[in-house]
């Protein structure tokens, strides 16, 4: 977790936290993300419709999806998602939870939802399309949510349980996860399954502490790296190729990428964009009729062909 206790700003905390490069980086990744589209950054605490709330739920569920059938991998929160979707909007509207998102226009890019307990925030789901892979959204995230919690005297900021490299980049605290098992002392019952379950986290951490747990991640990591390769099979594979000509457009029709039925077309186009620090609005793209699936982006700085390998779409 990020202690900001002692820190009069954020920058101050990024300074003892991480190095010159890495704040560079950070900064960069900002600059780039709002060069190439219009971006707001909104925290949803108190007051949000319940139409727009079941509106960004259902966005981070559809991201959360696609990540993870990307991954060959079921996200940990699929389980109890009816139950956090379901209580989590009264909690926003007292105070107790909220969602921050990143809009580009009305169009939500990533979706987080934090539980609050007095001046601690519990970063409990993180939901970006992957559409945007390229511009490093979950780093924007914690860059932005913690940047709101220095300025509003938060003290805590808590990126949740189990060891991933990105939270040592982040946080200055590292603590120990602890499991407590309530139950009924008068119940004989509850009481035999209090102890059943204390035994099973023991040899849990048994099998650990020797490496028995090893084998099981090894299968598991193999088999979640043949499903990802499986559920890749129905991404497009594109071309770029560089022009340096605006080529003739008499047999070219121009699309509107926001229409749905285009969406195979938007990471490309997003790639192309990060890598010349494109406005969407210097962004044109045709369709060549006369050649099958060879398409034109063409921007301020840059025009390319881009060319589909493959017939698959989204």
């Amino acid at each position: 977790m990020a202690d900001f206790q002692g820190f009069s700003s954020f920058e101050q905390y990024l300074q003892e936290q991480m190095n010159s490069k890495m704040r560079k980086k950070l900064r960069s990744y900002v600059r780039k993300l709002e060069s190439c589209f219009n971006i707001t950054y909104t925290l949803h605490l108190g007051e949000i419709s319940k139409d727009h709330y079941d509106f960004l739920f259902s966005k981070a569920h559809t991201f959360i999806s696609r990540r993870f059938q990307q991954r060959g991998d079921t996200h940990k929160l699929e389980e109890n998602w009816d139950f956090i979707e379901r209580t989590a909007y009264d909690l926003i509207r007292s105070r107790k939870a909220s969602l921050f998102v990143i809009y580009r226009n009305k169009e939500p890019l990533s979706i987080c939802l934090n539980y609050h307990f007095e001046n601690i925030i519990y970063n409990a789901m993180a939901a970006y399309d992957i559409d945007y892979y390229k511009f490093s959204l979950g780093s924007i995230d914690i860059f932005k949510q913690m940047e709101w919690c220095v300025t509003n005297k938060i003290r805590i900021f808590n990126l949740g349980l189990g060891y991933m490299p990105y939270k040592t980049w982040w946080c200055n605290v590292k603590y120990t996860f602890e499991n407590q098992v309530l139950y009924d002392r008068q119940s004989p019952l509850q009481k035999a399954m209090a102890y059943a379950y204390v035994k099973l986290f023991k040899l849990r951490q048994y099998f650990r502490k020797i490496n028995l747990d090893q084998p099981y991640h090894y299968l598991k990591s193999k088999i979640k790296v043949k499903s990802a390769a499986k559920s890749d099979l129905g991404e497009p594979e594109f071309e770029f190729i560089d022009l340096n000509d605006q080529p003739a457009l008499e047999n070219a029709k121009i699309l509107d990428i926001r229409q749905p039925e285009l969406g195979y077309l938007r990471k490309s186009i997003f790639e192309f964009q990060f890598r010349h620090s494109e406005s969407e609005n210097d962004i044109q793209v045709y369709e060549d009729l006369n050649r099958k699936n060879v398409f034109y982006i063409f921007g301020k700085r840059k025009l390319l062909e881009l060319r589909l390998l493959n017939n698959s779409r989204y």
